[in-house]
């Protein structure tokens, strides 16, 4: 979502750093249009069961920060799921481009769940050690045939 927005040059207007108080008033209507597209962009990407749990706003940055608080949360729930899913991965009937593709997409999804890490050489040790993890998974998952 991020990234649709940046790319639409919206994403300052749900982060909060364009606020109309902040913008000139002969620019207070273009302003209220774009809130308004934005607000039914969130709108419409979210389903219908969780749009009517959350506060609408007269602003897409405050639809965009209950949104935040109600679901960028990483709890452990989550993670186990994840892992779960990464654990019990097998190729089965599948090509090994779609397993590998379905088995780096879970992973993508775990690692954006992590904190931004440092760049110091411990981390690369372990940014090593991940992707040694990653490739055992992957050949744990492979049919018995490529054994």
């Amino acid at each position: 979502m991020r990234i649709a927005l940046r790319g639409r040059n919206k994403l300052r207007l749900v982060e909060g750093t364009w606020k109309k108080k902040k913008i000139r008033e002969n620019l207070w209507e273009q302003w209220e249009r774009c809130n308004a597209i934005v607000l039914s962009w969130l709108m419409n990407v979210v389903t219908p069961q969780i749009i009517g749990g959350v506060v609408f706003g007269a602003s897409a940055q405050a639809l965009w920060e209950d949104l935040r608080e109600k679901f960028d949360k990483v709890d452990g729930y989550r993670s186990f799921n994840l892992h779960k899913k990464i654990a019990t991965l097998y190729q089965g009937t599948s090509s090994i481009s779609i397993y590998y593709t379905k088995m780096n997409d879970l992973w993508d999804e775990f690692e954006a769940l992590l904190p931004a890490p440092c760049d110091c050489e411990k981390f690369r040790d372990y940014v090593a050690f991940m992707k040694r993890q990653k490739l055992y998974q992957f050949l744990m998952g492979l049919n018995d045939s490529y054994a």
